[in-house]
């Protein structure tokens, strides 16, 4: 994990990710960001899938927004650093996109809450994930 307490994964723009312009699809941040979102989560042991198969919550996406800065075009390397606001129930992670250029191309901000499997009602954030998503705060 980088010095300033961020997660990093890079990649690079693909066709598959563009519009008919060449320039990444702003659907597609979304798709990006969640992509590094798990990479983030199995980092510190909780991979989406021992959520749904071993914990008694869940997760879900409850708001989700994005702001496009810069474009960024097919081929082009990028990084996408994660933040953490950590409060009880829920966290905002915000992905910052950042182009070959080394400036921040756009934002993808989701608010996720913790809701238990058995009643779909909000529960406390578990305490090892909590934890672990300070240390991106």
């Amino acid at each position: 994990m980088p010095e300033d307490g961020r997660f990093v994964e890079t990649g690079a723009v693909k066709l598959a990710d563009t519009d008919a312009a060449g320039l990444l699809f702003f659907a597609n941040s979304f798709k990006l960001a969640h992509n590094a979102y798990e990479s983030f989560l199995g980092s510190i042991g909780f991979s989406l899938r021992h959520i749904i198969e071993s914990t008694d919550y869940l997760l879900p996406i409850v708001h989700a927004e994005a702001d496009f800065r810069s474009p960024l075009k097919l081929g082009d390397r990028f990084s996408i650093s994660l933040k953490s606001k950590v409060q009880t129930h829920s966290f905002v992670l915000t992905a910052y996109f950042t182009g070959p250029d080394n400036v921040v191309a756009g934002e993808v901000r989701t608010v996720h809450v913790s809701v238990s499997k058995a009643t779909g009602k909000k529960v406390p954030l578990a305490k090892d994930l909590k934890d672990g998503l300070v240390q991106i705060s």
